[in-house]
Formats: structure tokens, sequence, C-alpha cells
């Protein structure tokens, strides 16, 4: 990283204080910029298109968002992290995953019956995040299928089914 940076791990020690400190401006970093990417979509999407499935159309969205072809995809990292042994015990992440819950469960909210709980529609917005958010085998096998640049057409014809999936599983919860 200080070599990228073309600094020296003085100035990392000295900006963040240690390697820890700066992975987690790096996480940080990464959380924002999901967040904004959920609220871009949440908030400009038109609501005057009746035609459209809302919850369906972020599904699609966020699952090409997670094709190889997408330099600004999810990052692995933060993949990484949601999966690693650690995550339930680290709050820092924890505090930063229940944000975007809390905001997804909020766009999600329609589709919940009255009687579901808050800690279920949270529980229901995080398996959603991760359930359309294409995982490393499925980005491989579409990387081989589609190539370095394919079309849009081909990226929806491969993303659909998955977002009908998705929008399925959280429909059955």
């Amino acid at each position: 990283i200080v070599a990228r940076a073309g600094t020296n791990v003085s100035s990392v020690n000295y900006y963040f204080g240690s390697k820890e400190a700066l992975y987690e401006a790096v996480l940080d970093t990464v959380f924002d910029k999901l967040n904004e990417e959920i609220d871009d979509y949440i908030g400009n999407r038109n609501t005057d298109d009746s035609t459209s499935d809302p919850v369906w159309d972020f599904a699609l969205r966020r699952i090409i968002k997670g094709f190889p072809i997408h330099k600004n995809g999810p990052p692995r990292l933060l993949g990484w992290e949601i999966i690693s042994k650690g995550f339930e015990k680290n709050n820092f992440l924890e505090k930063h995953m229940v944000v975007m819950e809390e905001r997804v469960a909020s766009f999600l909210s329609p589709l919940f019956p009255e009687e579901f709980r808050t800690d279920q529609k949270l529980l229901a917005a995080r398996w959603f995040l991760a359930a359309t958010m294409p995982p490393p085998p499925l980005i491989h096998t579409m990387k081989d299928k589609l190539g370095s640049s394919p079309e849009q057409s081909e990226l929806e014809h491969m993303a659909i089914p998955l977002a009908d999936a998705a929008v399925a599983g959280l429909i059955s919860m």
C-alpha cells in the first residue's frame, strides 16, 4: 500500500495510527460507496413507472453491478470480511451493515407482512443484499460466458433469472 501511495510506513502510522485503522478507513470508504449507491437508487428511482417493480429493478441493478466487467462493483475485500469467521464479532463492520440494512429494509417494507418484527425485516434486508451480490464462482462463470465487454442485453439476460430468484426468496420470507 505504501509503495503504491508513494509514501512510507511512518506516514500511514501518522495519519491512521496503525495498519488496522488504515484497514478500517478503507472499509469505511467501501461502505460509504455502497450506501451512496443504495441511496442513489432508492432516491432516484422513477416512481411514476407503474410497469416496473422497484425491488426487482434494484435486484437487477445490483446483480449487474457485481458482474466482473464493472470495475466499481462490490469490492472483494468487503465480501471477504462478511464471510470471514470473525465478522459477527467485529462491531465496526456490524454497525455499517445495520445502517445499510435499515435503508434497504425501509425500501423493502411494502413486501413485508404487517406482523414482521424489526429484527425480521433487518434479516430479510441482509439476505437480500447478499442474494443480489454475485459470489466469486458465479462471477467467474459469467466472465467466461460473457467475455470482457458484453452488451447490456447480454448482461440483463444473465442477470434476470438471478433477480427473479432474489425477489422470490425475499417474498417467500
